[in-house]
C-alpha cells in the first residue's frame, strides 16, 4: 500500500481512514510499516558507495517518516484515545514492535550505517548540497554514532541489549501509566 493514501483527506469523513478500527487492522498496518523499512533499508543498501547521493541515500531514510507517520500516530492516538481496552494494549504493542524494528533495520544497523559513513566521508564531499541537507548529515550521523555504531561489535551489541532493555521499562511505564 502506498503512504499516501493515509494522506488523502479532502473531506472530514476521509479522517476516518486513517485509524485502525480492529485489532487485525492494527496487525496489518504494522505490517506494512514493516514493509516500509525493509524497502528503505533495501533501497539504501542496493546502491554501490561510489554510486551513492543525498537523493539515494540520505533522503531515502528521511522519507521514512511521511510512510511511518500517518502508520504510527494513528498508533498513538488509538493508545490514548480508544475506550476499547484491547485496541489501546494493541496500538501500544505495534508502537513497540515498529519501534523495535526500526532500530534493528535502520537505525541500529551497522550495514545503514556503513552506507551513510562512506557517502558523508565520499561522495558527499563533492556533492552541492543545502545547509539543511548538510544539518541532515550530521544530525544522522550523530545519531548513529550514540547509538554505538562506530563501536566495535561486541560493544554495539552491550549498547543494543541496553537500548532493547530501555525500550521494555519504557513499554512497561506506558501500560502501568494507562491503567492509573
Amino acid at each position: 500500500k502506498d503512504s499516501q493514501a493515509y494522506f488523502c483527506v479532502k473531506k472530514p469523513q476521509d479522517l476516518v481512514g486513517l485509524f485502525p478500527k480492529t485489532v487485525d487492522e492494527i496487525k496489518a498496518r504494522e505490517k506494512e510499516s514493516f514493509a516500509f523499512v525493509d524497502k528503505a533499508a533495501a533501497d539504501i543498501l542496493a546502491v554501490p558507495a561510489q554510486e551513492r547521493t543525498f537523493k539515494n541515500t540520505a533522503r531515502v531514510y528521511d522519507l521514512l517518516d511521511l510512510d511511518l507517520g500517518p502508520i504510527y500516530g494513528g498508533f498513538e492516538a488509538l493508545k490514548l484515545l480508544s475506550p476499547a481496552k484491547e485496541m489501546r494494549d494493541a496500538a501500544q504493542q505495534a508502537m513497540v514492535n515498529v519501534s523495535n524494528y526500526i532500530n534493528e533495520k535502520l537505525a541500529l544497523n551497522k550495514a545503514i550505517y556503513q552506507a551513510f559513513k562512506e557517502y558523508v566521508d565520499g561522495n558527499a564531499k563533492s556533492e552541492t548540497l543545502s545547509e539543511d541537507q548538510v544539518y541532515f548529515l550530521d544530525e544522522v550521523m550523530s545519531g548513529f554514532k550514540r547509538s554505538g555504531l562506530n563501536l566495535p561489535d561486541a560493544e554495539l551489541e552491550k549498547v543494543r541489549k541496553a537500548i532493547a532493555e530501555l525500550n521494555d521499562l519504557g513499554q512497561q511505564f506506558e501500560i502501568g501509566r494507562a491503567h492509573v
